[in-house]
């Protein structure tokens, strides 16, 4: 009755007999499903199936097992649908033997139409299931593999396994600076500024310092500031202070 979609004969079977145990509601409700009866899964989910259920929380991976692999499974992609918007089932609900979810399954199978629906429903094209595969992992060349890809599907969850795009090189450029006793030079890093890097000599560092203060104090900056060093003719360690541009002094 249930693989046929006769549902008068369902429901006077159900109203003049005992109520069929769980078991055997459960093999009706797959054998509806397999077959595409969309009245049988109403008239059974009007009248009190769960979803929610053991096993009927699976039964999207059940319908993607046993639908027939002939049509990519359209036949049954009205019955999937019926049962994600209508039934509450969870696309992404897991099988507990191996937790591949319908996707996976679709992938394994060559079910381009049906697996087309999943990921239009929601299910998570990343997905990794126990033998850490994921569902482009397991999916050949083909409309479904196309569409994987284009929702940013990977072929393993792991970063190191697949070739990454190489930084492009930096941009260096050295400007020697002179000054009495000590060399340094400039290199013009990725963002524009400049990071001094200094070769040190016998100078110590205080020296050093004020040399560095008074390469400062005539370098001007964007929006007219500058550093302003605040330092006298016998200081060697300066107090570095920002402020605007004196313009008068030009």
């Amino acid at each position: 009755m249930a693989r046929k979609g006769d549902v008068d004969r369902l429901h006077l079977a159900v109203r003049s007999g005992p109520r069929p145990w769980f078991w055997f509601s459960c093999q009706m409700f797959k054998e509806a499903a397999v077959a595409g009866q969309v009245k049988i899964l109403k008239y059974m989910l009007v009248h009190g199936i769960q979803l929610d259920r053991p096993p009927l929380d699976e039964c999207l991976c059940t319908l993607c097992e046993a639908c027939d692999d002939q049509d990519g499974g359209a036949s049954v992609v009205a019955a999937a649908r019926y049962l994600v918007t209508q039934g509450g089932a969870d696309v992404n609900k897991v099988r507990r033997r191996d937790y591949k979810g319908p996707l996976h399954i679709c992938c394994l199978r060559g079910l381009s139409e049906l697996g087309a629906f999943l990921v239009d429903a929601g299910a998570d094209v990343n997905a990794v299931a126990k033998d850490d595969s994921t569902p482009l992992g397991l999916c050949v060349d083909g409309p479904l593999a196309d569409t994987l890809r284009g929702r940013g599907a990977r072929t393993t969850w792991r970063r190191d396994a697949e070739p990454t795009q190489p930084p492009p090189p930096q941009k260096k450029r050295t400007a020697p600076l002179v000054t009495a006793g000590a060399t340094t030079s400039s290199t013009v890093v990725a963002d524009g500024h400049v990071r001094p890097e200094r070769k040190l000599t016998s100078k110590t560092t205080k020296e050093i310092s004020a040399e560095v203060a008074r390469e400062l104090a005539s370098l001007e900056i964007d929006e007219g500031f500058r550093f302003d060093t605040g330092m006298g003719p016998d200081d060697l360690v300066p107090t570095i202070k920002f402020g605007p541009v004196d313009k008068s002094s030009h």
